[in-house]
């Protein structure tokens, strides 16, 4: 979420009224609506559920901006802020984003002396829709970022003349202030509401937040629009196809594991000396005999 920029960028996407109602409000304090900026200064609280019986259905109350100091260390004065051109609609939006419909609508809304308090109706566009998941986030208390988006008119800074007054000012309806003044660097008296938007904090993404959206039916493109992280996929690859093809006969031979014999020698365990096999004599003259007369029978070419 961008937190400045030029207004310029911002006109082409503002109604005709409100082009004309910045040039006059600016012209008022002797400002050039071509050199205005659009700021977005956040706020963080938890939306209470409407006491009122007679409340709207799907409606909460909270604060969309408050008097504290923001991490630019500046201060917007709540009741320096002009609701008139935000009165003629009350479109609350997400994310500050002007090219999708709001998520609902103010019934009223006000400022005192901590800040600017609004009773929000989210819109009943059907299950598992941006309006349906935000409100389901905020009624269960796990949406509670708000942001307003205003063109400044008139402020003062460290350094300027009126600034010790506005700030003296300010610390008799916020005595805390007297801590912060020393690294305030800028405090706006007047400014005008664009639109204010519920928020999500991309610095500090909450994965409670993201299973709570999936919960209510939040696909990936979704939870994109809420501005919420979305795991990367990989593509899955096709399945390899695996063709088989039947073996020939000597194939499945040749693919069979060999057997294995083992052989398992027939010991037997004498137990006295008569059971041991009788050795007959050999006649050692006749088998020397037999021996020479058949290697020379060999020699003579009668074998």
């Amino acid at each position: 979420m961008k937190k400045l920029l030029d207004l310029a960028q911002l006109m082409p996407s503002l109604s005709e009224s409100t082009r004309d109602a910045i040039h006059h409000r600016a012209k008022a304090e002797g400002r050039n609506a071509d050199d205005l900026t659009v700021r977005r200064l956040p706020c963080s609280e938890k939306a209470a559920m409407p006491e009122d019986k007679d409340a709207p259905p799907r409606s909460a109350i909270k604060y969309v901006s408050a008097r504290t100091l923001d991490r630019d260390n500046e201060i917007i004065v709540p009741k320096g802020i002009d609701l008139t051109e935000f009165s003629k609609y009350m479109h609350v939006l997400w994310n500050h984003n002007y090219s999708l419909p709001p998520i609902g609508s103010d019934t009223w809304l006000k400022a005192d002396d901590y800040g600017l308090k609004a009773q929000t109706v989210y819109a009943d566009t059907g299950e598992g829709t941006l309006a349906d998941i935000v409100w389901k986030l905020v009624q269960g208390g796990h949406q509670k970022a708000s942001s307003i988006g205003f063109v400044p008119l008139a402020w003062t800074q460290q350094g300027h003349n009126d600034f010790e007054r506005v700030a003296t000012q300010l610390s008799k309806v916020w005595p805390e202030f007297a801590k912060v003044k020393d690294i305030t660097k800028r405090i706006y008296t007047k400014v005008m509401l664009l639109e204010h938007s519920d928020v999500s904090i991309p610095a500090n993404p909450d994965a409670e937040i993201i299973e709570v959206a999936k919960g209510f039916g939040a696909n990936d493109d979704l939870l994109s629009t809420l501005g919420l992280p979305v795991a990367k996929t990989v593509k899955a690859q096709p399945d390899l196809e695996i063709h088989h093809k039947p073996l020939e006969p000597t194939e499945k031979a040749a693919k069979r594991e060999p057997s294995i014999q083992l052989y398992t020698p027939q010991v037997k365990v004498l137990r006295s000396a008569e059971d041991a096999p009788r050795l007959q004599p050999v006649d050692v003259e006749r088998v020397l005999s037999e021996s020479v007369k058949s290697a020379l029978d060999q020699m003579r070419g009668r074998v």
